[in-house]
């Protein structure tokens, strides 16, 4: 089995798929700032994914998809590396690269000999290249990077090495560690560059459903995270939402969030101007008036075509609780734009308006002190399938999409998903209409 075109594939796969590490040694070289870090149990993947395994743990049907070629590539590295625990870094939206733990060396430069890698030195590491990947390693470890050849490959590792010696690893974070060293087969964490906040997702494939956990992590530097001021979503609002809603999301909000401390982070991560600054200092007003639930709501017209994706085709609701006289003043400063926009505004009664806009109505307003603004008008139909899953709930999200083809012209199945959670843990559960392993249908390997 060539491993030629594993690498390419192989990042993908582990980017969408992630997983289990129990060799906390690897973590020691990765640094704590990270945007997201990532492990996976190949051979759980292998068979959640519906590929066969003999009894060696090497892959029979490996031509079923570029997938399974790549994972029958990964597995015959299993005799020389702990290729069950990789783990994948992005350091960044556009770095990224790959790590294992190398069990033999001698077999391990042996089997990328054998198949057709080319392998030379850099610094103190063998190197071994091809198709533009190359990999470094030693006697306990091994690294993927695409940098164009061993010396910028080295180049890269030293920089990621050095970061983690002198800014700290993500061995560091013991929160952190544990999250990758899970029990479940597919784990990551993922931090916010702009506020250091991070979470964990930990994820199983149980009854064909890809489902599990997330929760908040400790800060990079141990320290814990501040939880989130969120209380209970209020179920009455999301009997605003159509029945027919393709994609529901809503969380409570309370005062108490410091909303300041936040854009402030923003703004000095980001490096905005004074001008800029001001800028959203107004959005942090809005913000700092935010009290009680937020939702938002997309469902499709009765014309729809999730095929032919077109924002016309559907209708958007958003209703956000804040403190009545800040609603009131937003709508009155929303009926004065639209004056000065030359819009005529239609009362409609009730604290609602509407305004035509590129032949479009838009009705905003106050409905049950919710600063609303919808594509159809705001009608309460007295009861929403969604409250007995958003009861208790301080933040849901909801998508029921017939098929994705609009948006992935292959994926012609639909999924169904639900994410609910509370103050510092959630859960979530994924299904598709597709027959078959549901991570065959995801990664296209069916």
């Amino acid at each position: 089995m060539k491993l030629r075109n594993l690498f390419l594939p192989l990042v993908a796969l582990l980017m969408i798929v992630t997983g289990c590490s129990r060799e906390k040694a690897l973590f020691d070289t990765i640094p704590a700032n990270a945007v997201m870090v990532a492990s996976v149990n190949v051979k759980t993947f292998a068979t959640d994914a519906g590929f066969k395994l003999d009894a060696d743990g090497q892959v029979t049907n490996p031509d079923a998809a570029p997938v399974g070629r790549a994972v029958a590539s990964i597995l015959a590295l299993s005799k020389a590396a702990d290729v069950d625990h990789t783990v994948v870094v992005a350091l960044t939206q556009q770095e990224a690269y790959a790590t294992v733990a190398v069990t033999d060396a001698n077999l391990f430069g042996k089997i990328l000999d054998d198949n057709g890698f080319e392998r030379s030195s850099a610094g103190s590491y063998n190197a071994f290249t091809s198709h533009g990947f190359t990999i470094l390693a030693n006697d306990k470890q091994a690294w993927l990077l695409r940098d164009g050849g061993p010396e910028k490959a080295l180049q890269s590792l030293n920089k990621v090495l050095k970061q983690a010696a002198d800014k700290g690893s993500v061995a560091d974070n013991e929160a952190a560690v544990e999250a990758l060293m899970a029990s479940t087969p597919y784990n990551f964490i993922a931090t916010n560059p702009l506020t250091g906040e991070g979470g964990a997702v930990a994820a199983e494939v149980k009854d064909n459903k890809l489902q599990g956990r997330v929760t908040m992590l400790p800060l990079a530097d141990g320290n814990n995270a501040p939880a989130p001021s969120l209380t209970d979503i209020n179920l009455p609002v999301l009997e605003y939402v159509p029945d027919n809603a393709c994609l529901v999301t809503a969380a409570g909000l309370s005062k108490d969030i410091d909303w300041a401390a936040r854009t402030e982070a923003i703004a000095n991560a980001a490096g905005l101007n004074a001008m800029e600054r001001a800028q959203l200092s107004m959005v942090n007003t809005y913000l700092s008036a935010l009290d009680g639930t937020v939702l938002l709501a997309i469902s499709p017209k009765d014309d729809a075509d999730f095929t032919n994706l077109n924002p016309d085709q559907f209708d958007l609701l958003a209703m956000v609780h804040m403190d009545q006289d800040m609603v009131n003043q937003t709508v009155e400063s929303l009926v004065q734009m639209a004056g000065q926009a030359g819009m005529p505004v239609n009362i409609l009664g009730s604290g609602l308006y509407a305004v035509n806009f590129n032949g479009r109505p838009i009705y905003f307003g106050s409905v049950d002190g919710y600063l609303t603004v919808s594509t159809r008008e705001p009608s309460n139909n007295h009861g929403s399938s969604l409250s007995a899953k958003f009861s208790g709930k301080k933040g849901a999200l909801m998508a029921h999409i017939p098929t994705l083809q609009g948006l992935f012209p292959r994926a012609t199945y639909g999924i169904d998903f639900l994410m609910t959670s509370g103050s510092k843990e959630g859960t979530f559960t994924l299904t598709t209409t597709a027959p078959g392993p549901i991570l065959a249908t995801l990664l296209g390997t069916k």
